[in-house]
């Protein structure tokens, strides 16, 4: 089961954290925000930190000049008006979502929103790349970051990563894995 962790309570643990990987780790937490509805939507925030843009706002409800609901947005820059969505698998296999989305895209073109639509291969293949693109899209210019953190994201995604969390049925074992 999924357990949200309050962000003061994640910064709190994290000064406890010793030994092997503790660093990293805070470097890691540091970047954790509530809100993001998937994994590939987080990668999409990190792409934009990993250029140096400002904070994206996740998850924002944005509404009409005439405060008509348009949408929720999976990441938004209210200074330059850009949406920056996800579109998964449900994008293309749901009739109902592929009717939704280009009303929805439309609502937020005709409201001044500009919209850049990033899909799976563009995020796992590099956060880099991915930023780059909100940049140009923006107009924000890259700033830089520490490169501590660059080398945190620029990790290739999955690759010789293991979660802190344990596996169900490793709990039971009675011999350590390594």
């Amino acid at each position: 089961p999924f357990v949200q962790i309050a962000p003061t309570d994640l910064a709190a643990f994290t000064e406890t954290v010793r030994g092997r990987g503790a660093r990293r780790f805070r470097e890691a937490a540091a970047l954790a925000r509530i809100g993001a509805e998937s994994r590939m939507e987080t990668l999409l925030r990190l792409a934009g930190v990993r250029v140096g843009m400002p904070e994206l706002e996740v998850q924002a409800d944005l509404h009409d000049a005439e405060g008509a609901w348009i949408g929720r947005f999976d990441t938004v820059d209210f200074e330059t008006r850009s949406i920056f969505e996800y579109d998964g698998e449900q994008h293309f296999t749901s009739r109902k979502q592929r009717r939704r989305d280009p009303r929805k895209h439309q609502a937020a073109r005709d409201a001044g929103w500009r919209i850049l639509v990033f899909y799976q291969e563009d995020l796992l293949d590099g956060l880099r790349a991915a930023g780059a693109r909100m940049l140009e899209f923006s107009g924000h210019r890259s700033q830089a970051i520490r490169p501590s953190l660059a080398k945190l994201l620029d990790e290739p995604l999955g690759v010789g990563t293991e979660s802190a969390v344990p596996r169900p049925e490793a709990r039971n074992c009675s011999s350590p894995s390594r």
